[in-house]
Order: structure tokens, then sequence, then C-alpha cells
């Protein structure tokens, strides 16, 4: 039996042998390294409401099992707000997710792979989500919210945000992050005005170009002047002009070359 089962079988043991309840909110968004400040939003905003069958209700649809029940006296406010729980759910679900990978991963219940396919969870999606999350640190992301005290949770970070910073140092990734809540940048308002900065940061860390010397500019206004003589040869010089032009060219090139042999 893998490591991984045999931990996760006696955790079922343990449970079934004690008399079953409802886990608290705390119990509930402890068990992952979740920022406080995202925990105590969550908690606070008191939009969902969990009934004893263990359903829950918000903003008047009623969440089962087999699906999500929306009433037809549903209004307009209660749309945005189921809507706004249910996005807001996807996405923070997601960035627990991929925290409790990083955890079992390092707690040696085994590979994010094998841990994936176990609980029947893509592994690219498992191993995204846990690459990224381990690269953003929870008490980075702590840090970054607990500036803006009492903002709304629609504008906290998303995980594809945390993912365009994931590369950066951490550095780089505070500064982006308190930019988009500042900003309330969307994922692709944040993509362009990181581009936009990296292009001038490029753009100023680029050599200086190189200055002809003086032999490349008489080289360059050369050859511009004979191109000259041999566009007015074509269109407006008489046959003799153009013997005269041929003989002061000829008569520069054997004068030159002259000067190589006395050198």
């Amino acid at each position: 039996m893998s490591n991984l089962k045999k931990r996760l079988e006696d955790g079922i043991q343990s449970q079934t042998s004690s008399t079953p309840r409802l886990p608290t909110p705390d119990q509930i968004y402890g068990s992952v390294p979740v920022p406080r400040r995202v925990r105590d939003l969550a908690v606070k905003q008191g939009k969902g409401i969990l009934n004893e069958d263990g359903t829950v209700t918000i903003g008047g649809c009623h969440m089962t099992g087999a699906g999500l029940t929306v009433p037809e006296t549903i209004t307009p406010e209660q749309m945005n707000e189921a809507m706004q729980f249910l996005v807001f759910s996807e996405n923070q679900l997601a960035i627990w997710m991929g925290d409790l990978l990083v955890a079992c991963e390092d707690l040696k219940y085994g590979d994010i792979t094998a841990i994936a396919l176990h609980f029947g969870i893509d592994p690219a999606t498992a191993r995204n989500r846990a690459s990224i999350m381990r690269r953003v640190k929870t008490s980075l992301r702590s840090d970054v919210l607990d500036q803006f005290p009492g903002i709304s949770v629609a504008d906290h970070p998303q995980k594809s945000h945390y993912e365009l910073v994931a590369a950066m140092d951490e550095a780089d990734q505070y500064y982006w992050l308190t930019q988009k809540i500042k900003h309330g940048w969307n994922y692709r308002q944040m993509r362009d005005a990181i581009r936009m900065r990296e292009a001038i940061r490029a753009a100023t860390d680029k050599p200086p170009m190189l200055q002809p010397s003086p032999f490349q500019k008489r080289v360059s206004s050369l050859e511009r002047d004979i191109d000259k003589d041999l566009q007015l040869a074509k269109t407006d010089l008489d046959a003799n002009q153009i013997k005269h032009l041929a003989e002061l060219h000829r008569r520069a090139a054997d004068h030159l070359e002259q000067l190589t042999k006395d050198s």
C-alpha cells in the first residue's frame, strides 16, 4: 500500500470512529495554508448559508449534489450575488487546492501526479496550480492583502494574476500584485502593464549604438556621390559629359592606387 493511500485511509478510519460533526469554518479553512485575511473575509461575508442537510443557499439559489436550483423569483441583486460568490469560490478553490497540493508534497504524501490521480484530478492542472502557489508564497499573498484592509474579495488577485508573477522575484511579485489591487486590473490589463514595463526596460537597457568613424562617413558619402553621378549619366548627361565624369573617377582611382604602391 502506498504511503499516500495508507495515510489517507488511516485518516478516514479515525474520523468514522468518532461522532460525525459539521466542521466549523475555521476547521475547513484551517486545513490548508490560507491567508488569514482571505479566511476572515470569506467567513464574515456570510453570503452562503450552509443548511442542515449539507446543501448551500446563495443569492436565493439552492445548491445540491445534483446541481443549482434557480428560483423564478430571483432578483438581479441575488443573481449578481450568486454569480460573484461562484466566481470567487472557483478561483479561491484553485488557489487553495494549489496550496494543499504543495503541503501534501512537502509532507511526503507523494508527488503531485500521484496525489492528483488518487483524487481524480487532472495531473497537468494539479501541477500547474501547485507550481504557481509554491512560487508565490502564502506569506507574500497575505502581506499584499494586508495593505488593503476592507477591500472586496472581488478585488483580490486571482490565480491568473499569481500566474503572471510566478516567475518573478518576490519584490516584483509584491509590486505587481499591489498594483493589480490599486488599479483594479483584470488578467489582460495586468499582463499588458507587465509587457509594457518589460519593453521599456529592454529599450533602456540597450547598449549605445556605435558611431561611424570619419572614414566610414567618407565612404558612405562617396558611395552616394557615385550613385548620383550614375543616375545623372542615365538621365541628364550627354556622351561627352559622361566620358568626362568617367575620366575624373578613373584619375582618382589611379591616384589612390599609386598611393598604396608608394606606401
